[in-house]
Order: structure tokens, then sequence, then C-alpha cells
């Protein structure tokens, strides 16, 4: 046997073990489709809406924050917002809006630079005025806007100059508000980003942040490392939930992504040379593995940013039509929604990941990081069926080899009686 068949069948029979020796209680959770979460920049044209299977949508970025509903302290304007939740509606998806970003007028640094113009950083002035605009904003759209989270990586100045305690004195305020209008809405904590970045999280939870959230939310941006990386930052995090008394939270990604290039001409944004610069053909690989890797270590929820975004977004910006990595969306999106959390793990160079079995088919997912390599399916099972996380057809399709690189392919295996 070579050194290949039998690094799968040992990771085949130990996956089969586990599964059988664990039942569904391993695995309990169910990948609903909220968990393939997108921010969309232009979606008032009907033209822009995601063509793939999505569940959730991340309002940033979209011009719906508080510096842009209440311009003036005498102003409110709704309309945009008030078009993103009939769209959402409409199409199904569930809407997540991010609280912060003060108005000029209401900040208590108003003319400190931010990333959003002057003094949105800073925390109100007046805490009144915080109160009433997370109040009329949740009565206008109760029981249609049911997540909020509070504030936007706050360990960036840019974001949020404030201090720790009024970061969470505002948090508390909302979480209070919140409830009192519809006790149903789950508020997702401050999403701060980067692995540095963790002990803000943990400080956060200890001030008194974790007795004032439903969700903690994190930004897993790895810009300069692949997918595989995000298990052991998942790891870190849940390591200061458990800490901090919150481990029985949900954990969403509420905003993560790679450069991408255009394939038709347009250039991108300007990010560090240190950064991934996946080709639009290679953004399928890094879309399908950072989804399927995310649900099977413990996120809840998982918001690429951004479907039409010029640097890091999954279609051409002047046809939107999908890049393999929105193909890769909607592909995994349907071999996990509505099913247990895949068990997933790496032998050899070789991750894998189970999403169902039975002793008539057995459903799993296949990628090589590092190289390309041909395979065997463990004895007793041939190749039904093959699916490319690109969705284009499988050119070395046979049913005794498995063809495997760093695209991840769904392999429906049967019985060879």
């Amino acid at each position: 046997m070579s050194p290949d068949k039998f690094c799968l069948w040992s990771a085949f029979r130990f996956l089969w073990l586990v599964m059988l020796a664990a039942g569904t209680s391993a695995h309990a959770n169910t990948i609903t489709a909220d968990y393939f979460g997108l921010h969309l920049h232009r979606a008032e044209n009907e033209a822009v809406w995601p063509t793939v299977q999505f569940g959730s949508w991340r309002l940033w970025d979209a011009r719906v924050q508080w510096m842009h509903l209440q311009p003036t302290r005498s102003t409110w304007d709704f309309s945009k917002l008030d078009r993103y939740v009939s769209l959402a509606e409409s199409h199904g998806v569930s809407l997540l809006l991010p609280l912060g970003l003060t108005p000029k007028w209401a900040s208590a640094r108003p003319n400190e630079r931010s990333a959003y113009g002057f003094g949105t950083a800073a925390e109100p002035f007046a805490m009144e005025d915080w109160r009433l605009y997370v109040r009329k904003v949740a009565q206008r759209y109760k029981g249609r806007i049911k997540a909020y989270e509070l504030w936007n990586e706050p360990n960036d100045k840019t974001f949020y100059s404030g201090s720790m305690g009024k970061l969470v004195e505002l948090s508390c305020e909302a979480y209070r508000i919140l409830k009192e209008v519809d006790p149903s809405i789950t508020v997702v904590g401050p999403a701060y980003t980067h692995a540095r970045n963790i002990k803000s999280l943990e400080k956060f939870l200890s001030s008194g942040g974790g007795k004032c959230i439903d969700v903690v939310s994190y930004h897993l941006y790895i810009p300069t490392r692949p997918p595989e990386d995000i298990p052991a930052l998942i790891k870190q995090i849940k390591l200061v939930m458990k800490r901090q008394g919150v481990e029985g939270l949900p954990l969403w990604n509420t905003e993560s992504g790679w450069a991408i290039k255009n394939n038709d001409g347009t250039p991108g944004g300007k990010v560090s040379d240190s950064w991934l610069k996946l080709g639009a053909d290679r953004s399928g690989a890094y879309v399908a593995r950072s989804y399927l890797l995310g649900a099977a270590f413990g996120l809840d929820r998982f918001y690429w940013y951004a479907w039409d975004n010029n640097t890091f977004g999954l279609t051409e910006p002047s046809t939107m039509t999908p890049k393999s990595g929105g193909v890769a969306l909607g592909k995994v999106a349907a071999w996990l929604s509505g099913k247990p959390r895949p068990a997933c793990f790496e032998k050899g160079g070789v991750w894998q990941c189970v999403l169902s079995k039975s002793p008539k088919s057995f459903h799993w997912v296949i990628w090589s990081p590092d190289s390309v390599r041909t395979l065997s399916p463990p004895p007793g099972w041939r190749i039904k069926h093959v699916e490319r996380a690109d969705g284009r057809a499988e050119a070395h399709l046979s049913h005794s080899n498995l063809h495997v690189d760093e695209l991840p392919r769904l392999f429906i295996l049967e019985p060879t009686e």
C-alpha cells in the first residue's frame, strides 16, 4: 500500500470510528443558512444581489450607522436602512446591524480624525444621545432586525478611540435598551480583530462586558496566512471565553476575508504588501476552506467581507459575475446547510471533513493545501460522485482515484458490492 493510500485509509477509519462512537451527539449543532454571512455594499441595485445561497447580511460599510441615520440632532434619515430591511425580508436573509460611528454633533471629540470623518470614533459626549439612538432604531425595526452588534473593531483607534470602561458602559446601556424593546433581540459583542487583540476581548469580558452580550464576536482576519490557521485562532478565543465564564455563548466571525484580484481589469484598493493577494480563480479554495473549517471548529456565523467590494470581493466589479470564491460560497452552503457540523482534521498534509455517513453512502470533503495528490478510496468503497467547490466539472473523474489539491472537493462514496 502506497504512503498516500495508507494515510487516507488510516484517516478514514479514524473518522468513521469517531462518528460511530459519538453518534449524532458529538456534532449536535446543525449548520443553518444564517451561518453563511456576507457584506453587501451596493445591494440597492437588484443586479448586485448575490446569485448564490447565503443567509445573513452584516450592514457594515453600508452607510446605515449612527452618523448616517441621524446627521443632525433634529434630523433622522431611515430611507436607506428601510430599503435594506425590505430587501433582506424579500430574500429571506437575516440582518446584523452594527451600532456605532458617532455623528460629529454628538461626539465627545468632534474634531478628532477617524476612518469615517471627524469625531465618529469617539464615544458620544452625552449618554442620553446614545440611548435615544439605540431605542429609536430598535423600536422602528422591532421584529425585523433581530441582531445588533456593539461597535466595530474597537482595537483600532480610527474606529473607536474611547476607553474600555466607556465601551462597556455603551454596550451595557445598548443591551438594556434593546432587551426592553424586544427581549428576543440578539446582542452581539464588539468585534476585535487579529490574534494580538484577543487580550483586549478578554479585558472587555472581564470588565463587565460579558454580562451584556448574547454572542461573542471576532474578526478572524489572517491576511498573511491560509485558512488552515483559523482553527488555532478559534481555539484561543474559546479559551478566553471559558476563562471568563461565557463559554456557553455562540461565537460569530462577523468579518474576514483576503484580498482577491479582479479579472475584469478593475483595480483593487491598497492593502499591505504583506497581505496575500489571491487570484480570482484561487479564491474558491480559500472561501470553501474558510467556511468549512469555521463550521467544524465552533463558529456559529461567518461573514465574508465582501460580496461586491473591489479589493476583497467575490464578484467581478464591472459585471457582478461571481469569481470562483463566490461560487464556492454557494457550493459549501449547499453541502452544509441543514446538516450537523462537519468532523474535520488534518493528517499527513491532507485535510478531510466528514459531512454525513450511512451504510449506503459517505459524504467526504478533502483537500491538500500544499501539494497535488492522487489517492484511492478506502477498501470496499468507490467514488459515486464528485463536486468541486468552484463549480467546475471534475477533469480527473474516476471511480477509483481521488484527485486532491488545494480546492476542496466533495466525494460521495458508495459500497463496491
